[in-house]
């Protein structure tokens, strides 16, 4: 496999972004090959594009697999387009695909599209798949900040100022940042959602609002599989994650 690493200038939030892309070795630009499939692999909150290839083995995780792995920066964002923060939700799911499909041989096939993330970027993977199912075949989700309106509401102070980056001083997410009511809003119009699987650790501090949410979405009747086992969160349990969610959609 390949790794490249640079940046890319986006226009929605305006300023340059780090990313990185893994791509199958035999998948690149010119090579009479069919497009690979694409896991967009979303960061937490103190992380930056090169965690999911520090902290995992991802690279090998997928080594044969035909799947190609966009690593994008989202700063403190929440992969959201904030009053003050940017047009970050934008720019992940509409911006960056655009400008890595014309890059690299990936394809564009809904069929051929997952996403996935940790913490923050579970809360932005989730976003993405409950605002555009048709988009996507899979969303992987661990220990996903499924609650946006108790984070910012938890009193801690970094929260809180995040909030107001995002909302506007004191003011609440809108439903279109909910993902219990987005959630809501699939289930309402009858739309089909990809394949969701969810993972968090028993010793999560996030672990009750993803017990929560996942019982929200069966109550919903919106198929998804959530898997927890004792863990915290931290790289070791999303590394077993990751390889659990490799296995689920690519074999």
């Amino acid at each position: 496999m390949a790794i490249f690493r640079g940046d890319v200038f986006s226009k929605t939030l305006p300023m340059e972004m780090g990313v990185t892309v893994i791509m199958p070795g035999d998948r690149l630009m010119g090579v009479n090959h069919e497009p690979a499939k694409v896991l967009y692999l979303l960061h937490g909150l103190t992380d930056n594009n090169s965690a999911w290839g520090r902290f995992t083995n991802i690279e090998s995780y997928l080594h044969g697999k035909n799947v190609a792995v966009v690593m994008p920066d989202g700063n403190h964002g929440f992969y959201t387009d904030g009053k003050m923060s940017g047009a970050y939700f934008t720019y992940i799911s509409k911006e960056l695909p655009s400008l890595v499909e014309d890059m690299f041989r990936i394809s564009a096939r809904p069929e051929d599209t997952y996403i996935g993330g940790l913490s923050m970027g579970g809360y932005g993977a989730l976003k993405c798949i409950l605002t555009y199912p048709e988009r996507y075949a899979g969303c992987a989700a661990f220990s996903s900040l499924t609650d946006i309106k108790e984070y910012i509401h938890s009193g801690d102070v970094i929260a809180k100022r995040i909030g107001n980056a995002l909302f506007g001083e004191g003011k609440e997410p809108t439903e279109s940042d909910d993902l219990f009511k987005l959630a809501e809003k699939c289930a309402a119009e009858g739309k089909r959602l990809p394949e969701i699987y969810m993972s968090c650790g028993k010793g999560d501090v996030l672990y009750r609002q993803n017990v929560r949410f996942a019982e929200h979405l069966k109550e919903l009747n919106i198929k998804s599989e959530f898997d927890a086992w004792e863990g915290v969160h931290d790289w070791k349990f999303w590394n077993e994650s990751i390889q659990k969610a490799i296995k689920k959609f690519f074999g």
